[in-house]
């Protein structure tokens, strides 16, 4: 407590007593007004000097009160987005499940082609109605349009279908939790809007200079682990620091020049195919090993013994990247010619003549504004193509005569086509037990083949063939001169090509029989009369498995008076419904978890206020007393303050 200053000073000026008056009356009242402070807010520290050793304990518990604070409001704005995530979705499903009621009322006999018809522009209806659900909006954030950040729509009408233009990943939230919580979904999480053709070919990049230690799986599937290697050149052993390497070209720079600084003339190390090849000249020995524990040799298949001999090292696993320059890949892939693209009605050449990389091959599939993209399979080995567009078909096929489609995988009508995959889903229809097409050439020879067994287009080829040769036919490739029959792939775009090498005045054709759909199915349903070539159609083209393909095809066969596509459309709708099921119980498991974590974030912070009371608080008696002691001082100091400036000098000459 402050006690009244005593002056020892006989004579004082009025001005001196009047300053220690003043000074003293400051310091009371603002003790008096923290003490009031105090016993407003209850708290006996209000800033550092309260308390210099409780300070940093009190900083740490207000730092974490704010954060908790922060997390709290991102939390309740969580559970908000996922709740209009969840209502959309349900919004969904009741779209399904009326579309598919709708399907299963078009498919019986009491419907015909003026009510379908009629039931295709409620499709259309519905459509609409679909696409102002997915692109609904919260504070301008899109449900469903991942973590893009364009403000624009996550779906828009584009060639006839429905493009998804948003990202494959989600909006997250920093919420204090060990993991960040994702806020919004994505058209490809939600409703499958994108879709793949998977590139079927290895690529098999080859090593060069510029090959990146970073883009390989290394010899033992570690990637590579840098460090040092132990170099063995006839008996003299150097250590080569590999540390700071960063390509194939770092790698062979380092060693040969620690085989040359021990003898020029012992041999040499170079890049390979797929990684390095040592070579030790005659009368030398060379070694290269990894010291205890170490692992860069093997990492780099380079734990090697030559003497007087080449040796290659293990193969280290050159992944495919978008740096990769096209020199490197497989030889005999033809880049001249390029694809052939259809998506929708629209066809257009991917020219790859000018391109040098991998990116350069994306840039290209990119500049033809279709909806599409290019991209690196996740293996590092091929690559895939990357439709955005919902509700219409796509089809990449072979430039005339070229082969750049089949040389990158990237071909949707091959051997391996499976036939339950052909017309949008719909298979191949054939008679049980029974033949399903005859073919008819011009010479008069007829054979008829059962595809019963048959699962795949080479499948087809080989029994169509099989059957032919037991006629004593002869077969080849398209554009095989000497052959009565060929078969195999159209030489532009996509179908099968057959031949008839037959002369004679009967008509060329192929025909389903015995209530088959066979030939029909395979788009080879044809009768060329006097020409000698079938060139089929197109029916391995790929779609978009989402609801908007679904909506899309029901309409369509509706239109079309299609009962089969009708049935398909129905089972597909169907599936969109449990995959709807699926997407909300996700959405649930999020919003329970951000629900949870809001309810123990209160019940910590209600912990946090507690102990930050306990440091700052006190108690509210002292508090008091301590008011009440400054008003006593207060009062004192007014008091001898008014005597001493009372005095005057006759009061000391008395």
């Amino acid at each position: 407590m402050s006690s009244i200053p005593y002056s020892s000073y006989s004579r004082t000026t009025s001005m001196l007593s009047s300053n220690q008056l003043m000074y003293q009356l400051r310091k009371i009242q603002s003790e008096m007004s923290d003490a009031q402070n105090a016993i407003t807010t209850g708290q006996a520290i209000n800033k550092p000097s309260d308390a210099p050793t409780l300070t940093s304990a009190i900083l740490l518990v207000v730092e974490q009160m704010e954060a908790r604070e922060q997390h709290e409001n991102n939390l309740d704005y969580i559970s908000t987005m996922l709740n209009n995530v969840d209502q959309a979705m349900a919004d969904v499903a009741t779209v399904s499940i009326e579309a598919h009621s709708l399907a299963l009322s078009q498919i019986g006999i009491t419907s015909d082609e003026g009510t379908r018809q009629a039931e295709a522009s409620v499709v259309d209806a519905q459509m609409s109605a679909l696409l102002d659900i997915v692109n609904r909006k919260v504070l301008d954030i899109g449900l469903f349009n991942g973590n893009s950040n364009s403000g624009n729509e996550a779906f828009v009408e584009f060639m006839g279908g429905v493009r998804y233009v948003g990202a494959e990943t989600n909006l997250i939230a920093e919420t204090g939790l060990s993991n960040e919580v994702a806020y919004n979904s994505n058209g490809a999480e939600a409703f499958g809007a994108l879709g793949y053709v998977f590139g079927d070919v290895d690529l098999n990049p080859t090593a060069t200079n510029s090959t990146r230690l970073k883009d390989v799986d290394g010899a033992t599937d570690n990637g590579v682990r840098l460090g040092s290697l132990q170099l063995d050149v006839d008996g003299n052993t150097v250590t080569v620091d590999l540390t700071t390497a960063r390509t194939f070209n770092d790698v062979v720079t380092r060693l040969q020049n620690a085989i040359d600084d021990i003898d020029p003339t012992a041999g040499e190390i170079v890049i390979g195919e797929n990684g390095f090849e040592l070579t030790a000249d005659s009368g030398h020995e060379i070694t290269i090993s990894d010291f205890p524990g170490g692992v860069v040799a093997s990492d780099l298949g380079i734990e090697l013994y030559a003497n007087d001999e080449t040796v290659i090292g293990e193969d280290v696993q050159i992944n495919l990247t978008n740096l990769t320059s096209l020199d490197a890949l497989d030889f005999g892939i033809d880049w001249d010619s390029g694809l052939q693209i259809t998506q929708g009605a629209v066809t257009k050449v991917a020219d790859f003549s000018g391109a040098t990389t991998v990116q350069d091959l994306m840039n290209v599939i990119d500049g033809l504004h279709m909806g599409l993209r290019l991209n690196i399979n996740e293996q590092g080995t091929g690559l895939n193509m990357i439709t955005e567009v919902s509700g219409i078909n796509l089809s990449i096929g072979e430039v005339a005569d070229g082969t750049t489609a089949t040389d990158l995988g990237l071909r949707t009508f091959t051997n391996s086509t499976s036939l339950e995959s052909l017309n949008n889903g719909l298979g191949v229809s054939r008679a049980a037990n029974e033949e399903d097409i005859t073919v008819q050439l011009h010479d008069g020879t007829t054979f008829n083949v059962n595809l019963d067994e048959a699962a795949t287009i080479e499948d087809v080829i080989s029994m169509i063939t099989t059957a032919a040769e037991d006629l004593g036919l002869t077969v080849g490739l398209p554009g095989d001169g000497s052959s009565d029959l060929n078969i195999g792939f159209a030489t532009e775009g996509n179908g099968l090509l057959i031949e008839d090498g037959t002369f004679g005045t009967e008509d060329f054709k192929i025909i389903s029989i015995n209530n088959s759909m066979a030939a029909d199915d395979l788009g080879i349903a044809f009768n060329a009369k006097d020409e000698s070539e079938i060139n089929g159609e197109d029916v391995a083209t790929v779609q978009v498995d989402s609801i908007f393909t679904h909506l899309q095809n029901l309409k369509e066969s509706l239109l079309q008076n299609d009962s089969r596509g009708i049935s398909l459309a129905a089972s597909k709708l169907e599936s969109d419904s449990d995959s709807v099921t699926r997407v909300r119980a996700t959405i649930g498991v999020r919003t329970t978890r951000a629900e949870d974590a809001l309810n123990r974030s209160s019940e910590l912070g209600i912990a946090e206020s507690s102990l930050l009371n306990e440091l700052q608080g006190g108690d509210l008696t002292e508090l008091i007393l301590k008011y009440q002691n400054l008003q006593y001082q207060l009062q004192a100091s007014l008091s001898v303050g008014a005597q001493n400036l009372q005095t005057s000098l006759l009061d000391y000459l008395a």
